[in-house]
């Protein structure tokens, strides 16, 4: 996911060119966005509650629809598989305790 969004945001800033004055949403790019360790932080800030979606998301919206969808089924996935994560290591835990007291 990180990949495809710092690739689509260098696209986006290649075809602005650099005779064009940089607009706030194409800072923005850069600023979360503008390489592959700034874009690992932005979504791990957003996942850890540092950044809101809405910050991280906002420069991606100016560039295409799609990429909400994609941001979107990213958070959710990520969340997702870390609560089952969570949840599989409290089962297992209270299944082993079930054996050891028996």
């Amino acid at each position: 996911f990180g990949v495809t969004f710092m690739q689509v945001g260098r696209m986006h800033l290649q075809g602005v060119g650099t005779t064009e004055q940089f607009s706030v949403e194409n800072t923005e790019i850069l600023k979360h966005y503008g390489s592959l360790g700034r874009t690992i932080l932005t979504l791990f800030g957003t996942l850890s509650g540092g950044i809101l979606w809405h910050d991280a998301l906002r420069p991606l919206q100016e560039i295409h629809w799609l990429l909400d969808i994609i941001f979107v089924l990213f958070i959710s996935l990520t969340v997702f598989c870390c609560l089952n994560v969570v949840t599989g290591i409290f089962v297992d835990n209270a299944m082993n305790s079930k054996h050891t007291d028996e």
